[in-house]
């Protein structure tokens, strides 16, 4: 087991990027970004913008993929509206699934973050997906690069909302810094040499809905 350093004390710019953005060494900086508004959000603060229109991603709150992000299915259950030789699926494949993401208003989506509450059988969260520019323009300003990152070409920002949810392993072609304003969220990481080691197992029995890559379920239409 890789112990991650953790810190109170934010680093310099040149020595994150140095010691472990080049290095590729994780790191958690706590209390680090104290002066933001979004620290401060509350659910009568949010809807003050009860009309805006969000893209949201369902979660199922029961079976054996309950608050799963994504998760894998045979390619033997899809067919493709048209041939992608780009694709190269086969049978030794796996294909990555989530729920199509769906629009609702503000105030529609905070009384569904709660499926306790609300009686539906389906939960909803925020998902990033470089989403803060396109569909929280109006929580923008309550936030801010941190310093730390200044010796880097940020790409863009992504904002998760939501209640409870969990992520398959997975690799981000990006880099991340990741900041936690409310709640816990626990991370597995595996070094980059220990990558084929990691072995993908089977998901069966959720359907998907909506299309994936241009496709749609085998029996959906």
């Amino acid at each position: 087991m890789v112990r991650v350093q953790e810190t109170y004390s934010e680093p310099p710019a040149d020595v994150f990027f140095r010691e472990c953005v080049r290095a590729n060494e994780p790191l958690v900086v706590r209390s680090a970004v104290k002066d933001w508004r979004a620290l401060s959000w509350s659910p009568e603060y949010l809807r003050r913008w009860d009309d805006e229109t969000l893209s949201v991603a369902p979660l199922q709150v029961r079976g054996p993929h309950a608050f799963c992000d994504k998760w894998l299915e045979q390619p033997s259950l899809w067919r493709h509206a048209e041939a992608s030789p780009s694709l190269g699926v086969n049978a030794r494949q796996l294909l990555v699934v989530s729920a199509a993401r769906v629009h609702m208003p503000v105030r529609r989506f905070l009384s569904l973050l709660r499926p306790d509450v609300s009686g539906v059988s389906a939960t909803f969260y925020a998902d990033g997906a470089a989403n803060l520019a396109r569909y929280f323009p109006f929580l923008a300003a309550d936030f801010a690069p941190p310093p730390l990152a200044s010796a880097l070409e940020l790409k863009r920002a992504d904002l998760w909302i939501g209640g409870r949810s969990t992520s398959r392993m997975h690799f981000d072609n990006l880099d991340n810094v990741f900041t936690q304003l409310v709640g816990q969220k626990e991370f597995v990481l595996a070094p980059p040499h220990e990558g084929e080691a990691l072995v993908a197992q089977s998901c069966q029995g959720v359907r998907a809905s909506g299309d994936l890559l241009s496709g749609s379920r085998k029996g959906d239409r």
